[in-house]
């Protein structure tokens, strides 16, 4: 099977066994995290918004401080 290196890890480990095993811990470890963070923030900054048109007159970086206070 003549496959691309890039659609097949496994051939890859054997040609490149470090940059392989780079690949997979970014792509497994690195990427969870930064979405973790962007989905918190982007939540974050959307229930600051909605508290502050809603409830509180507070500017939106005080609510947002608020509500990650509260999350961390």
């Amino acid at each position: 099977m003549h496959t691309n290196n890039n659609l097949n890890p496994w051939f890859s480990i054997w040609t490149q066994p470090r940059q392989t095993i780079r690949q997979v811990q970014r792509s497994y470890s690195v990427k969870k995290i930064i979405w973790l963070w962007v989905i918190v923030f982007v939540l974050t900054i959307a229930a600051s918004m909605v508290l502050q048109i809603l409830i509180l007159d507070l500017p939106l970086t005080t609510a947002a401080g608020i509500l990650l206070g509260l999350i961390v």
